[in-house]
């Protein structure tokens, strides 16, 4: 089995990340727009990496500078956990959350496909068909609520450090009482 990459090894691959500044994190390899072509990154033997070429991803996230079609949505809160949060222990709700987010935008179109032909379907099923739709997207977004939640804890239980061990942990509010909040 292979040693992982160094990062001088990785940015001599993989220009536009600057490995060094992982310290750790997970680095998806997504597809990278350059505003003319696509390349993407494929783990290969053990610590390598092979540039391929791919004519365009169906559906994916990717790296770029601009959108590479007018209809690409950037989620700045995606942006964030993949930059700046992204440790191993976590990637898998990351991912989640990037599906989820692809699964509010197909029930999106669905919506908007549903409004689009409503002359030609008959009302009581039309009814049903965006009831269902509406009842996913609740579903899908309590989803990304909830990994969000695990992720929070993930971060708050092992990476934050206090300096100093509190035994309680107390809210303020605008009267002046302090009310106990559980750790």
């Amino acid at each position: 089995m292979g040693s992982p990459m160094s990062p001088a090894e990785i940015a001599a691959k993989m220009p536009h990340i600057d490995a060094a500044a992982l310290q750790g994190r997970t680095m998806l390899l997504m597809p990278v727009w350059d505003g003319a072509a696509w390349s993407m990154w494929v783990d290969a033997p053990p610590g390598q990496l092979i540039k391929v070429q791919i004519v365009e991803p169906i559906r994916s996230n990717y790296l770029a500078i601009v959108p590479a079609d007018k209809y690409d949505l950037q989620i700045p809160f995606v942006d964030f956990m993949w930059q700046r949060a992204s440790w191993p222990e976590v990637a898998r709700q990351i991912m989640g959350i990037c599906h989820d987010f692809h699964q509010l935008a197909t029930i999106a179109a669905k919506l908007e496909h549903l409004h689009e032909a409503r002359e030609s379907i008959d009302a009581n099923l039309l009814t049903s068909f965006v009831q269902s739709e509406v009842e996913q997207l609740i579903i899908v977004a309590r989803s990304i609520f909830d990994l969000i939640q695990e992720i929070t804890a993930h971060f708050w239980n092992d990476r934050i450090m206090l300096r100093r061990r509190f035994s309680h942990a107390f809210n303020h509010d605008a009267a002046g009482e302090g009310h106990r909040v559980g750790l």
